[in-house]
């Protein structure tokens, strides 16, 4: 095993010699899956170049490819728990995102600048960020439904629900919920209810049954981290609250 984390580390370098920044830090995002003892090393090192790469290509105007190297920054600095560096860096992505009519990934930006503003207490821009998340999932939704993509709509809907969810604009997160009832009937995939379900006990502040369906939902990796992160904020809420 530590021959294959070797290489990895070996080709990030060899990528690096010839300034290849997102090249070599997809290579040491490899390695921080790898190595046991150096995780946090490379972790940093990977979101180090990511940055780099992005802040190059804001310069040559491929908002696009920021808004990507961005969030593969952001990322990388949160699961190091440099949350205010992310923070920084998913509202850059969200901005590139925007610049190209990217409206999902700007939404997914949002939700994780939501997360890293929790982590690191800051209440107000919290807000800010949900909100966002939210709005873009919905616009998002708006149009799978205008293409006749029942199931990306449901997917947005959902998504969307739980950004308003999460600062507790329970009306915004229902109407979403209902909205999607009407349209999942015309869809194929299973997995949809579940997903479906979850957004549904998370506006209803029913934690517990969210959190036994987000245990059972096995598809869409990406969509698991949002569902999980939005339960992670909601449960925490009501724990200081319960706080004397």
């Amino acid at each position: 095993m530590e021959d294959d984390c070797t290489q990895w580390e070996r080709l990030a370098n060899e990528f690096l010699e010839n300034n290849n920044y997102y090249q070599a830090a997809n290579q040491f995002k490899q390695a921080a899956g790898c190595y046991l003892d150096r995780a946090l090393e490379m972790t940093k090192k990977a979101a180090e170049y990511y940055h780099m790469y992005a802040e190059d290509r804001v310069e040559n105007d491929d908002h696009k490819a920021a808004a990507t190297a961005y969030l593969e920054a952001a990322t990388q600095y949160r699961q190091a728990s440099d949350f205010a560096t992310a923070l920084t860096l998913y509202e850059n992505a969200a901005k590139e995102a925007l610049l190209e009519r990217m409206t999902e990934t700007a939404a997914q930006a949002y939700l994780w600048a939501a997360f890293s503003c929790h982590r690191i207490g800051n209440r107000e821009y919290f807000l800010t960020c949900a909100q966002n998340m939210g709005n873009l999932y919905d616009k998002a939704a708006e149009k799978a439904i205008d293409n006749g993509n029942a199931e990306r709509a449901v997917i947005d809907l959902s998504l969307a629900a739980m950004g308003f969810a999460t600062i507790e604009r329970m009306d915004k997160a229902k109407e979403r919920i209902e909205k999607a009832k009407k349209i999942i009937g015309r869809t194929t995939w299973d997995w949809l209810e579940t997903l479906l379900d979850f957004s549904e006990n998370l506006a209803q502040n029913r934690l517990e049954e969210a959190g036994d369906l987000l245990k059972i939902f096995k598809e869409e990796e990406a969509i698991q981290e949002v569902m999980g992160a939005c339960l992670s904020i909601r449960e925490e809420i009501q724990r200081k609250r319960r706080q004397p």
